[in-house]
Order: structure tokens, then sequence, then C-alpha cells
């Protein structure tokens, strides 16, 4: 048999230390990219399980909804304080449920009808008096409203296409309904600072969003608005505090608003209701690493059945 050379087993042993070389540094990136695939994979798993929480967030709104719509209506010991808000813990992830009611709120969206030119002029006095008791901007006040209306004519205070373009913003008032409330975040002088509240002098102060729906039949529940609502519909502060004080008891009907303010309840009657339909549901889910999911959904709920209006995966 024939020898190999030293010089041929020095180039033998380059050539295996080659291959080992390069076999190691494939298992290498074999063994990063298959744990790249499985961090992947685990982080898809992860959204997904918090994706499925927040959607059980949602039903549990619903759930809560259903109650204590019951409880209102069978017992004076019911919790009639809103939001609702819950808590809870499941596998790491913490799920915040807070449920509202569209129902307590002004909808600037139903002041304008569907017909063209159509005005709920009732709902339109609420609106511009619960501004000047609440010290909103008055150009906010008209600007929302010109957000909304059909035409590029500027109310008073308000402000159109013009203003936005002099103004360098890329955006002009689509002349169409607000889709979320945070669109309103959007209109001339509308600060977050004015949209979500603060804290003023150790005393917090609500922003406009506490205030404003987007999403209901255009009535406002007098067993669950708050006082400056009560007060833009012409009620006194002595009326206030006896609404306030009455309806903890037991749900207030039409005959308990007449005994207060006989008048201001007649004048605002085409804008009052005594039962909420239309809620908010946000459900907020929370991973030991901070991230966060949310899903918020309107709903309309009666005697009869549950509906979700809209739903929107944040």
């Amino acid at each position: 048999m024939k020898k190999i050379s030293k010089k041929n087993r020095g180039i033998v042993l380059v050539f295996v230390l080659v291959v080992v070389l390069a076999m190691s540094t494939m298992v290498l990136f074999f063994q990063n990219r298959t744990r790249g695939y499985i961090d992947v994979l685990s982080a898809s798993s992860r959204f997904q399980n918090m994706d499925s929480l927040a959607e059980i967030g949602i039903e549990i709104g619903k759930e809560i909804i259903a109650i204590q719509q019951s409880l209102e209506t069978s017992s004076i010991s019911a919790d009639r304080i809103w939001p609702k808000e819950k808590i809870y813990e499941a596998e790491g992830m913490n799920l915040h449920v807070t449920v509202e009611d569209e129902n307590g709120k002004i909808n600037p969206n139903r002041i304008f009808g569907e017909e063209k030119g159509e005005i709920n002029g009732v709902l339109q006095n609420i609106y511009n008096v619960f501004f000047a008791v609440t010290g909103y901007p008055e150009t906010l006040r008209d600007s929302m409203l010109d957000w909304i209306d059909e035409d590029d004519i500027p109310r008073q205070n308000g402000a159109e296409s013009f203003h936005y373009r002099t103004e360098g913003l890329p955006y002009t008032p689509p002349n169409r309904k607000f889709y979320t409330a945070e669109e309103i975040l959007l209109v001339r002088d509308c600060t977050e600072e004015i949209f979500y509240g603060k804290d003023e002098d150790e005393e917090e102060k609500k922003g406009l969003v506490n205030f404003v729906s987007i999403i209901s039949d255009g009535k406002i529940n007098v067993n669950r608005c708050s006082p400056e609502i009560l007060n833009a519909m012409g009620f006194t502060s002595a009326n206030v505090e006896r609404i306030l004080a009455e309806r903890e008891g037991k749900p207030l009907a039409e005959r308990d608003i007449m005994s207060i303010n006989r008048e201001a309840y007649t004048r605002n009657r085409n804008a009052i209701s005594f039962k909420s339909s239309y809620y908010c549901i946000s459900s907020k889910v929370t991973d030991r690493e901070g991230r966060e999911k949310m899903i918020k959904a309107y709903i309309r709920s009666d005697d009869k059945k549950t509906d979700i209006l809209r739903w929107t995966m944040i």
C-alpha cells in the first residue's frame, strides 16, 4: 500500500478541520435559527393567549352589564356607581375590565339627524350649556360640530378645512360622525389635558372623554349621568343633589324627575331616558414584561339581547 506523505496528511488534516469547522458553524447557525423560531412561536403563543384573555374580558363585561341591569331593577342595595371596574390575574397576566355607560354621556354625533339639515335642538342645547358649565373652550365646542356637519362653513368659534390647512395640519374635518372618542383629539383646541383630564391641586379634573360618547341613541340616562350634565339640562345645584341622593336608593322614574324640576324635565324630555342600552367595554391584558393588549367593544344591551356594535383591538 502506498504511504501517504506528511504533506498530504497535513492537507487532509486541514481539510477535515475545515469540514468540522463548517459543520460546527452550521450547527450553531441552525441552533440560533431554531432558537429564533422557538422565540417567535413562544411570543406568538403568548400574544395569542393575551388576545384570548382580552376577548374573555369582553364576555366578563357583558355579564357585568346583565347582572347590573337585573340588580338595579330588583334590589335597592345595588351598587349604582359607574364606571364598573374589575381586575383579575391569570397565567401571569393581569386583566383589567372597565364598563362605561354610554347613555350617561352626551353624544354629539346625534345632534345631526339622518336627513340633511335635520338638527336635534334639545340635545344641541344641552351640549352647548355643558361646555359653558364645565369651562371647556367654545372653540372646541363649535369645532367638534364643524368636524361632523356636512358643510365647509365654520361656526362662529369653529373651524373647517381652511383653519387646518392654514395650521399646516395633514388633515381636514371629514364631515361625518366621530368614529372613536379619541378622534376628538384631532379637533381644533382639543389637548390631551382637556380630553383625558388631569390632577389639579391634588383634585382630579375629569376629561372630556368622561362626558362625551360617540355611540348611543342620543338619550341621556338621568340615573347614570354626571352632575355636570344634569346642570347642563337646567337642573339647579339643589336639584342635582336631590337627584344624586334619590337615585342611590332606586332608579328614578319620570314622576320623580317631574317632582324635582318639572320645567327642566319638560324642556329636555326628548333627550332624557331612565334606562341605559349602550355601553363601552374596555378589556386590557398586561403580561409580566409590561406588554399590553386591549380590546374596546361598544355594546347594545336590552331586556331581550346583547349585540356588539363595534369591536376594536389595540
